[in-house]
Order: structure tokens, then sequence, then C-alpha cells
């Protein structure tokens, strides 16, 4: 398993040029930064559902719906794809208390990649706060979007 682990970061890494990386940065941004804004309006649909107007026959009819339940299965898949741009994050994207030392006198490049990792870490960030919101919203409404385990993926050396 480890082996298969670090043959795959091995690759990635060396996919990665000095280019590929600014390209990946903005992609993961890019990514992240839309990411986000979906969950988000996800998390207020739920909260609409939640507000107190609602009957509970109205909130059942609504869960029932097929059109909700698509919106279910589909934050489902937002949940892994989360969790894959979380993992490929991991790669190039400094930890929250780890960012680098601030030179007075960055070079012009320097100073776009601590950017770009900045806005990277920032869109990241911002996307788990909203799938949090989302978590927590589904558990206001006693909704369940079914059981995941991220070890069964391939990506680290499930089926």
């Amino acid at each position: 398993f480890r082996q298969r682990r670090a043959r795959q970061m091995s690759r990635a890494i060396e996919a990665v040029s000095s280019f590929g990386v600014l390209r990946f940065l903005r992609v993961l941004w890019a990514c992240c930064s839309a990411l986000a804004q979906l969950l988000e309006t996800c998390a207020e649909s739920l909260r609409k559902l939640a507000e107190p107007e609602w009957t509970p026959e109205e909130q059942e009819a609504v869960k029932d719906a097929g059109e909700f339940k698509d919106m279910l299965r589909g934050l489902a898949t937002l949940r892994r794809i989360l969790w894959r741009i979380e993992l490929a994050g991991e790669l190039l994207v400094p930890r929250e208390g780890g960012e680098a030392t601030q030179d007075e006198e960055l070079s012009d490049k320097a100073a776009s990649l601590k950017e770009l990792h900045d806005r990277a870490a920032a869109a990241l960030r911002g996307a788990r706060v909203e799938w949090s919101k989302v978590v927590a919203d589904l558990r206001v409404l006693h909704l369940d979007i079914g059981a995941w385990e991220p070890s069964g993926c391939f990506e680290v050396g499930g089926a």
C-alpha cells in the first residue's frame, strides 16, 4: 500500500513542472471557489427547508420528491469531489500553520506563487466551511446522504 501511494505521489510531483505548479494552483483555486459557491447554494436550499414556516407534511413532501433525492445524491458526489481536491491540494498547498516566511524582497515569481498558494488555500478552506454547513443542515433535517469510506478509493490504495 505504501509503495503504491509513494509511486502515485512521485508521478504526480514529476508531472508538475514549475510551470505546472502555477497552472495546478490556478485550477485548484478555481475548482475550490466554484465548489464553495455550489455548496453554499445547497446549504441555503437545505436551510430554507428547515425554516419554521414549512409544515412537517410539506417538508416530507419535498424530501420525497425525485428532484430533492437527486440533490442529495449530488451532495454525496460533491463530498467525494471535495475529498479528492483536498487530497490533491495536500501536495502543493501549504498547511494553515506552515506558511512560508515573509521575506522582504520576494522575486516576482515567488510573490506570484505565494499569492496563488494563499488564494488556493483560502478557497480550499472556504469549500470546507461550506461543506460543514451542508452537513449541519442535513443533520437539522434528519437527512442522510449515505456512508462513505475514503479508504476504499483508489487514491489511498483501495479498490
